[in-house]
């Protein structure tokens, strides 16, 4: 018996790559201008990625894949990450989290709901639609056709 090859059977990093890519050849989603300025928020230094608005878009497609239900609350936690304003950084006071740009966050979601991937819930928060499912599903099928990459 053949098992079917979802999107958990793919390593994260190489799957989110190339659904970035798929979600940028399909002309679809559209990033904003002002993008390559505010993608870095509390980091010390700027990450050198042009497609970084595809790839987050990529991971919070698969983010929705692995879990149902999901609010964007609790997407400005997860996409966030932590301030340094203590002198030690050793200190169990050094770690302040904090959460990433809201403004990003609803773009990405805007342009899912938009192509049809993500649909909201009716209890609240947004999951992912059966047009998404199979469009991660067949991304995920894709490389491993490519490439055999699992796990």
């Amino acid at each position: 018996m053949v098992k079917e090859i979802t999107v958990r059977d793919i390593n994260s990093q190489i799957f989110v790559k190339a659904y970035a890519t798929h979600l940028k050849n399909s002309g679809k989603m559209t990033s904003p201008k002002y993008v390559d300025r505010r993608m870095t928020s509390v980091k010390k230094y700027s990450i050198n990625e042009n497609d970084l608005y595809y790839i987050k878009a990529a991971s919070i497609a698969r983010h929705f894949y692995l879990r149902s239900n999901v609010g964007i609350g609790s997407l400005y936690k997860s996409y966030g990450g932590s301030s340094r304003h203590s002198i030690h950084s050793t200190s169990s006071l050094s770690y302040n989290p904090t959460t990433d740009s809201g403004n990003t966050i609803r773009k990405i979601i805007e342009n899912l709901e938009v192509m049809g991937i993500l649909e909201k819930d009716y209890y609240g928060g947004r999951r992912l639609s059966q047009k998404g499912r199979k469009s991660l599903d067949s991304e995920a099928i894709q490389i491993f056709q490519e490439n055999g990459y699992k796990q």
